[in-house]
């Protein structure tokens, strides 16, 4: 058996661990994902590209509004088969950037499994309160419940999030189960990596 007590008392306490006696500028470098990944400007870059190149040449209906604003907006990439399960897929960034469209890599993987993807747009704080936004998404799935059949979707669906999108799930945990889709799962943020909680 290895003795680890070492190693984890030669490494230095975390921070964050006494939030109260940060700095703002440390408070700030901890919720700083970007500047933590030394390669977060290429990686970016790498992603919008993909996502650029797979609107580009997929079978896909971009840009469909559900709602009056700018934003509220979705993209829909419909299976072959209409029944199939759905990835409705809600965007991160802080509820302040990013957006439906720079996600669209993540549709290449999701299709080769014959499933389709809807990735809703939404309002950026400022400009829309969190509220708003929440509001915004429960407007997506009641769109797509109503009018998903029409544009080749009308299997069941699975809500998932990335970072804010996580939390955007989250909030819509308690959204009617009445969708005209034969069944609704909606995967929860898991503080454990590689798991799920239904």
């Amino acid at each position: 058996m290895t003795d680890t007590s070492a190693t984890t008392t030669d490494r230095p306490l975390d921070p964050r661990l006494n939030w109260a006696t940060l700095s703002q500028a440390e408070r700030d470098a901890a919720y700083d994902n970007n500047a933590a990944v030394k390669n977060s400007a290429a990686l970016i870059a790498e992603r919008n590209r993909m996502s650029e190149t797979l609107r580009a040449s997929r079978n896909s209906l971009l840009d469909v509004p559900y709602g009056d604003r700018e934003r509220t907006k979705i993209d829909l990439y419909p299976a072959a088969d209409k029944m199939a399960p759905c990835l409705i897929f809600l965007h991160g960034g802080y509820w302040q950037r990013n957006s439906r469209e720079v996600f669209a890599m993540l549709v290449e993987g999701v299709a080769a499994h014959g499933w389709s993807v809807a990735i809703p747009g939404y309002s950026l704080a400022p400009d829309a309160s969190l509220t708003e936004i929440v509001t915004e998404i429960s407007q997506s799935l009641d769109w797509l419940a109503q009018n998903g059949a029409s544009y080749g979707i009308s299997g069941p669906v699975v809500l998932s999030g990335w970072s804010a999108g996580a939390h955007l799930v989250a909030m819509a945990l308690d959204h009617p189960r009445d969708w005209r889709f034969p069944a609704c799962t909606i995967l929860r943020p898991s503080a454990t990596p590689g798991s799920t909680m239904r």
